[in-house]
């Protein structure tokens, strides 16, 4: 149901053209993926898996979630929020002497600067807090199972899609091994 606006969403969200899909994917033209993304044409479920393997997401997932829907704005009010109750409590020399910029925290914080998904986990990071806690995913922190999966999701989102598939090569051989 979602497949032809989450193949478009992704895609877009790299940066690149039908025309830069339909040649990673080994297709001619863009008029297949201009098929997929508009509802005219599913793709065969083995280009699926390819796709779902070249963004880095799980085939569930981008046959059957509106990731345009998860992806907006909401997590990011709360992201703020949470950014400006810590930035009075930041000790400014330590955070130079770490390269944090609070004065760039603070236009985040404000809404004066837009914030992408990665620019808040690399922000997360430089305050030693999960991007969990700044979003104010309260199940990641408990240690249950479905909390740590949301972790490690909203950190592999976070990555290249090349740093992705390197993740995903290392845990298939941590699995093979066992």
């Amino acid at each position: 149901m979602f497949l032809g606006d989450n193949i478009r969403f992704l895609r877009k969200r790299r940066e690149w053209s039908q025309d830069d899909l339909a040649a990673r994917m080994g297709y001619k033209s863009f008029t297949t993926i201009q098929k997929w993304e508009s509802g005219v044409a599913d793709p065969p479920l083995k280009v699926v898996a390819q796709l779902a393997e070249l963004f880095g997401v799980d085939i569930d997932v981008l046959t059957s979630v509106n990731m345009e829907a998860m992806a907006a704005d909401h997590w990011t009010e709360t992201f703020r929020e949470k950014l400006t109750d810590i930035i009075p409590n930041v000790d400014r020399e330590d955070a130079a002497a770490s390269g944090v910029d609070i004065e760039q925290l603070s236009e985040v914080a404000s809404g004066d600067r837009p914030i992408s998904l990665g620019t808040a986990c690399d922000i997360a990071s430089s305050l030693g807090r999960s991007l969990d806690d700044m979003v104010g995913n309260k199940n990641a922190a408990s240690g249950d199972g479905d909390g740590r999966i949301r972790e490690f999701a909203a950190l592999f989102n976070c990555l290249t899609p090349d740093q992705q598939n390197l993740v995903i090569a290392q845990i298939k051989g941590i699995l093979s091994a066992q």
